[in-house]
């Protein structure tokens, strides 16, 4: 079964229910009695609820209630340890003046090193705006803030996909990320038979599908209702991206943040990431293949690429084809189409010229040398 538009709280609900934990109503009343205001519904709620899990902490942090004040509050604090000569020479202005020009926020969330803060307007909260604003710092101090988020459900929708996948499967198989390449999107949705129809973009540029059936969450980013990425959470036993996974164009499913290696018999040669070494490969097909992958190096392209191996009895044919393509990319001009914006002509050279050099390697080792227990075969390796 497929849900979609989920809220923070039923993501939490439905894939980190064992780790879900919040913070008293004591400490939440205490938080209330000193700060003078009523926290807005949605953020109490959460905090309540949610607020003392794992997730809030794994990259960028949530403030406990303890930790919970007005930015006025930091300034007045700042401006009694500098003193007031040393606060007037780093801000150029007294403090009565910094805090005439800006407003005061209720600072619940920072980045994990400290690089912003996250707040509520105190405006906002005097006029008990139930699911308000969030507003993040732009400059080194607390002066400058800017509106990132037009409610708190959608900042901390925000703050745990973006926990979860700086922290790729903090929860064993809970959490994995793959982040899919914008020509793959079409058969991603394809494949899991997602409704976009239903996305529904009402208070987030993030929007989200979950399928119990794949144990899998797909986050989308769309802007002005066009979907400009995806990234794909799972958290099953099963990986729902099979290794061998084809379709019709070709395009696979294993893209993730991973190692890539190619194995040569006892050679373990570094490649890149897996979307890396995806976008290498999808410029070989793109530029020297018309499009039709394998067509023309079919050792490398449908049987290196897929995960399937290469005797040794063929390592030759599979030199001969690395040969051809080094040779016809540096007949290329720096200039032409690569099919990927982000990757240069000499990148996928150099590559392509370090495989032809360990495979160069292995073949040599193989024929002059005596290994036991070796199967020499070339295949792919993701760690």
């Amino acid at each position: 079964m497929k849900y979609y538009n989920l809220k923070p709280g039923e993501i939490l609900d439905k894939i980190f229910g064992n780790e879900k934990k919040g913070f008293t109503p004591k400490e939440m009343e205490k938080l209330e009695k000193n700060i003078k205001y009523k926290l807005p519904s949605q953020l109490y709620k959460y905090y309540v609820k949610y607020g003392n899990s794992k997730i809030n902490v794994l990259y960028h942090n949530i403030r406990p209630p303890g930790k919970i004040c007005f930015s006025f509050d930091m300034l007045d604090n700042e401006f009694e340890i500098l003193g007031e000569t040393d606060f007037i020479e780093f801000y150029k202005k007294s403090i009565h003046e910094v805090k005439k020009e800006t407003q005061n926020y209720l600072m619940f969330w920072h980045e994990n090193q400290g690089a912003w803060n996250a707040g509520i307007s105190e405006d906002d909260l005097k006029k008990g705006i139930e699911n308000p604003k969030v507003y993040i710092t732009t400059s080194d101090n607390l002066t400058k803030w800017k509106c990132m988020h037009n409610t708190v459900e959608s900042f901390l929708l925000a703050m745990i996909i973006e926990n979860v996948k700086e922290n790729n499967g903090f929860f064993g198989n809970t959490g994995t990320v793959y982040n899919i390449e914008n020509n793959l999107i079409k058969e991603t949705i394809k494949k899991f038979s997602i409704d976009i129809t239903k996305l529904k973009q009402d208070y987030s540029r993030i929007i989200t599908c979950l399928d119990d059936e794949n144990n899998i969450l797909c986050v989308f980013r769309k802007n002005k209702n066009v979907i400009e990425s995806l990234s794909v959470i799972c958290f099953g036993k099963d990986n729902p991206f099979e290794e061998n996974d084809k379709h019709e164009n070709n395009t696979v499913f294993w893209i993730k943040y991973n190692m890539v290696y190619l194995m040569l018999g006892s050679i373990k040669c570094h490649l890149r990431t897996g979307k890396q070494t995806h976008s290498f490969f999808t410029v070989i097909a793109h530029t020297l293949e018309n499009g039709k992958w394998g067509s023309k190096f079919p050792y490398l392209m449908n049987q290196i690429y897929y995960g399937e191996k290469v005797s040794f009895d063929n390592f030759k044919d599979l030199m001969s084809e690395i040969k051809r393509i080094i040779n016809r990319l540096s007949k290329l001009n720096d200039n032409c189409d690569l099919g990927n914006s982000k990757i240069s002509l000499e990148d996928v050279i150099s590559m392509f010229k370090y495989i032809k050099s360990v495979l160069e390697t292995a073949i040599y080792e193989k024929e002059h040398r005596e290994y036991k227990n070796v199967l020499w075969e070339a295949y792919i390796k993701k760690e």
